[in-house]
């Protein structure tokens, strides 16, 4: 009866102290969407999807913040009519509609000339470097 009990209590300990799903795996922290954050992922509202913003965004500049300077990623629709920013600090990406030449929404423009892009916030440049 002792072994009995004593197996018993030895499958709930092992039970209990099995992870479940995201824990106690390095590595696997996932966002609303599923992107997993640590493997450089994160959520494009124009995709639809996990993009890895080194990989499938195109880099317009760089920002500073404090003493460094981070990048700023733009996604484009397939059809370019809108466009995604991506700031590093912020957890909401600005969509802009296509308005001529320009990619307007939430106070921005964003311009392209030859191979240089213009970020503007309310009427003031964004200095991109």
């Amino acid at each position: 009866m002792k072994q009995i009990f004593m197996t018993l209590v030895a499958g709930v300990l092992l039970i209990s102290c099995s992870p479940t799903k995201n824990e106690g795996v390095v590595g696997n922290t996932t966002d609303k969407h599923g992107c997993q954050i640590t493997a450089g992922y994160t959520w494009s509202e124009i995709r639809k999807d996990c993009i890895r913003l080194f990989e499938d965004a195109q880099c317009i500049g760089s920002i500073r913040e404090g003493s460094s300077l981070l990048n700023v990623y733009v996604v484009f629709s397939s059809d370019k009519s809108k466009a995604e920013l991506f700031f590093p600090s912020s957890k909401n990406n600005p969509i802009l509609i296509i308005d001529g030449n320009q990619w307007k929404g939430n106070g921005y423009v964003l311009s392209k000339s030859a191979d240089k892009y213009t970020l503007t916030k309310d009427g003031k440049e964004i200095s991109l470097q």
